[in-house]
């Protein structure tokens, strides 16, 4: 599985920023900026460079412990991205986005204006009006920013205030999450099953529109992987108990964990068959150690399919994506059916594609179950930010102009007019 932990060129600290991917200058009014937040990682970039994203940051914004605070320049000294690195340990963190809901708005503010100067898209604040300059830095490009299916209004109305207000944004557009991961994939028509890091949703889509009664979401994710995986080694003897340790585990989970396509027969495999060595420093001890997974590679990602082995009371994968495509028109549902996509950084585990497919077609209606098929496509982790990139090409966002708001109208009309907008992206 690809490791996205290695920010892209982001800022070292509040006031702080790393080497530019772009100079200002060479940002036109069509080139849009384009941030993908998600619980674990922003995925940023512009809309005329590379179908990847240059920008990659954990959404963590990290202090110094109080006991630690005499180590740095100043006891409130913020540090995110590549800067948190060398002093992990060191510092507590605020994640203002659970669940993929943003809960600490002052905190992703802070990580936006990261990105925004990491690409080079606000002009130097003693180069504009004094005016401009008390309320932010202006963007010189318009913003496309991606949010979870049927996110509160106030969230987005507060997303909309804060791009226009405090970043002077030309133009912005909120796009759902699962429609762009179908467009990236090259579909206008299918169910998207977007596995993040703290929330799975799936997302029946139509034309283009996402079908608002079929959205399914859970709370559960890539990270409740990573967790259960380090408590299962802890139980081992390995001391696996740090912020530092729980990203050496995430890597563990990317390398070595697939989904087994019957759990029951590989519980009788011997260990030392599913057994691998991975090597892993450790540093509190400060020296290469060896830690040795067996069962614990296919019994962590079950959690997917059986929530209830972390306790959870949430339906399993194969059973979401059922209830979503039973909740459509019939007329519809076939075209779901052959028609399901795996997206996302948590949708990589090998073995995942054929089991979903077993779970869904067990769900499905006998004359549909030989119909259902589940694509999991090569790049797409990077799903929704290629989708964005897209409908963010001039062609295409002349022809969705409707759905893009300008300054001048958030002027005029303010929250009516993203509530407005909001409801255009659902059928």
């Amino acid at each position: 599985m690809s490791d996205l932990f290695a920010p892209a060129a982001a800022s070292n600290h509040h006031g702080q920023s790393g080497p530019r991917i772009h100079d200002a200058c060479e940002v036109s009014h069509e080139t849009c900026l384009i941030i993908d937040n998600g619980t674990g990682f922003i995925k940023a970039g512009l809309s005329t460079a590379k179908m990847e994203p240059t920008v990659v940051i954990p959404t963590l914004v990290g202090r110094p412990k109080p006991r630690f605070a005499c180590e740095f320049e100043k006891a409130d000294e913020r540090f995110v991205g590549d800067a948190i690195d060398a002093v992990r340990e060191k510092l507590t963190f605020e994640e203002p986005i659970v669940h993929g809901a943003i809960e600490d708005w002052m905190e992703m503010e802070e990580l936006w204006s990261i990105v925004f100067d990491s690409l080079g898209v606000m002009p130097d604040p003693s180069a504009m009006p004094q005016d401009a300059q008390h309320h932010g830095a202006a963007s010189s490009s318009p913003v496309l920013l991606t949010e979870p299916p049927l996110t509160p209004s106030r969230s987005s109305i507060r997303s909309a205030e804060i791009m226009f207000e405090y970043f002077r944004a030309p133009e912005l557009r909120l796009a759902t999450q699962g429609v762009l991961a179908l467009l990236g994939l090259g579909k206008t028509t299918g169910v998207v099953v977007e596995m993040g890091d703290a929330i799975t949703q799936v997302v029946p889509v139509y034309d283009g529109y996402a079908l608002r009664h079929g959205i399914r979401r859970v709370d559960l994710g890539g990270q409740d992987i990573t967790m259960l995986l380090q408590r299962a080694l802890c139980d081992r003897g390995y001391p696996l108990t740090t912020r530092t340790h729980q990203l050496q585990v995430r890597r563990m989970k990317e390398n070595c964990c697939f989904v087994a396509q019957c759990p029951e027969s590989a519980s009788h495999q011997s260990a030392e068959s599913l057994q691998v060595a991975h090597e892993l420093s450790f540093s509190l001890s400060n020296h290469e150690s060896v830690v040795c997974l067996d069962h614990e590679r296919y019994l962590c990602p079950e959690v997917l399919f059986h929530p209830s082995l972390i306790h959870r009371e949430l339906p399993g994968l194969g059973q979401l994506v059922w209830q979503a495509i039973e909740s459509a028109e019939i007329d519809t549902r076939q075209s779901l059916w052959k028609n399901i996509f795996l997206t996302g950084g948590s949708s990589l585990f090998s073995g995942l594609q054929e089991r979903l497919q077993t779970e869904v077609a067990q769900y499905a209606p006998e004359k549909s179950s030989k119909r259902v098929t589940v694509h999991a496509w090569e790049g797409r982790e990077h799903a929704v930010y290629q989708g964005a990139a897209q409908v963010c090409a001039p062609s295409i966002k002349a022809l969705e102009s409707d759905l893009w708001i300008k300054a001048s109208e958030y002027a005029e009309e303010g929250p009516n007019i993203v509530q407005r907008k909001a409801m255009m992206r659902y059928n």
